[in-house]
């Protein structure tokens, strides 16, 4: 699976990077040539600096899970789109463009 994210900058979306899942290694997040490349690129989070190297699944799992609802509401989800609650990167895949909080 790889999902592309997108940050609204600039009136419109940008590609800031690919999260990906790759077998035996798990989700891992890189930033996108173009992002990097930018003017004053930014990081999505202090957790995720800016570099070209894949962050591991450790590294991007809390910001990314972070992004959804957490509890009930993300159960509520999970079984509306039939996706396990566990599946953080494909309820996010699921949702699409807008998550509360993703504001860089």
């Amino acid at each position: 699976m790889k999902l592309d994210i997108f940050v609204e900058r600039s009136g419109g979306p940008l590609l800031a990077g690919s999260l990906d899942t790759q077998p035996g290694v798990g989700e891992g997040f890189t930033y996108s040539e173009q992002w990097l490349s930018l003017p004053s690129p930014h990081p999505l989070s202090l957790s995720l600096p800016l570099q070209e190297e894949r962050f591991s699944a450790r590294q991007v799992r809390p910001y990314f899970e972070g992004l959804l609802p957490e509890g009930r509401p993300r159960a509520a989800a999970a079984r509306e789109l039939h996706l396990p609650a566990s599946s953080y990167a494909k309820i996010l895949a699921a949702l699409g463009w807008e998550c509360i909080g993703a504001r860089t």
